[in-house]
């Protein structure tokens, strides 16, 4: 379909437009609303709104984008001391990948800062979490361009521009990608 006199061009624009990095991760880690946290019951209800409001795509973004920092708020109370929250990690597997795999890049990267922050509090234990996750975090990584394709003068031209909120969902992926091999040790992650 294409002519025989291709031309491919890549343009870069503006450097990394949007990427997040480490310090960016480590900073919204706790720049979270304070939840209080008391008893296994509180935690269960909790949970159970969260993976309620992130498992609709319906839901407006920022209230999805709120349920997320609010698993992170939920760490900080305490949520590790309760075993039930293992229980819960299973049942929100879906979900979390419904929000990496969500077309609004504010979600996609809450959603990297939450499973980034879980890997960094729950080290191994989050090991089948980050298991079932982790092709759709590397997925991210690959959609950080979009081609355009434009006929000029009887020639194809490929153009890869990179795009601000594909670059926020690649460099998110990137460093979440970081955290869960620094922190979630498991054979099955990475084998060894």
């Amino acid at each position: 379909m294409l002519a025989c006199s291709d031309v491919c061009v890549y343009l870069h624009i503006g450097g990394q437009a949007g990427a997040v990095d480490e310090e960016t991760f480590t900073r919204s880690f706790e720049d979270v609303p304070t939840v209080q946290l008391f008893s296994a019951r509180e935690l269960d209800e909790h949970i159970n709104q969260i993976k309620d409001i992130i498992s609709d795509p319906n839901n407006d973004w920022n209230k999805r984008m709120d349920a997320l920092k609010k698993v992170r708020s939920l760490m900080i109370a305490g949520a590790a001391n309760f075993d039930e929250l293992y229980v819960h990690l299973r049942t929100l597997e879906i979900p979390f990948q419904a929000s990496v795999k969500d077309l609004r890049s504010q979600v996609v990267r809450e959603a990297c800062f939450t499973i980034a922050f879980l890997s960094e509090q729950l080290g191994n234990k989050l090991d089948h979490f980050a298991e079932y996750l982790l092709p759709s975090i590397i997925h991210l990584i690959q959609n950080s361009a979009k081609c355009v394709h434009i006929c000029l003068d009887s020639r194809w031209i490929h153009i890869f521009i990179p795009n601000p909120g594909l670059q926020v969902m690649a460099s998110a992926g990137l460093v979440t990608v970081r955290f869960i091999i620094r922190y979630t040790h498991s054979h099955r992650l990475v084998p060894i």
